[in-house]
């Protein structure tokens, strides 16, 4: 929780070393396999998303993705966040065509989950919009867009 509120002041050094004492703590005390583990793993990912660090974001999301797809059921909103997540940070780092399904996936997956006004469900659409636009798909952006603007 420290690691969360650190995040939310905009302390993402902080965060990230908040998350990661818990993280090694949670390892520690109940396992590898906890989905504790997979579900930290992601607040790290996602900090370094936010301080910009997209090398250093993607081999952590794909960690807490994996982890999470072998402890949660399909679907849940915790991986499709994750999705979203790693395929905003491929984004960044110009590998479109990988980012692609992960950001549809992660978007849909949330929109059944927690619906279209849900403040993730908008962050996932957001990314698709940013996707396309830098990939050179304006139809798919303003596709997108005009969904993120139904939604407010």
């Amino acid at each position: 929780n420290l690691g969360e509120v650190l995040r939310d002041k905009g302390d993402y050094d902080g965060a990230e070393q908040a998350h990661r004492q818990a993280l090694a703590l949670v390892r520690q005390n109940v396992g590898e396999e906890n989905v504790g583990v997979g579900i930290i793993t992601g607040f790290v990912a996602r900090v370094l998303l936010e301080k910009g660090d997209y090398r250093a974001a993607e081999p952590v999301y794909r960690e807490a993705l994996a982890h999470l797809r072998r402890s949660l059921p399909d679907g849940h909103e915790r991986t499709s966040g994750l999705a979203s997540g790693l395929g905003t940070v491929l984004t960044q780092l110009g590998r479109y065509a990988e980012a692609e399904p992960l950001l549809l996936d992660g978007y849909q997956g949330l929109r059944r989950v927690l619906g279209d006004d849900d403040e993730r469900t908008r962050r996932a659409l957001r990314a698709l919009v940013t996707l396309y636009d830098a990939w050179g798909n304006p139809e798919e952006a303003t596709r997108y867009q005009a969904l993120l603007d139904a939604s407010t």
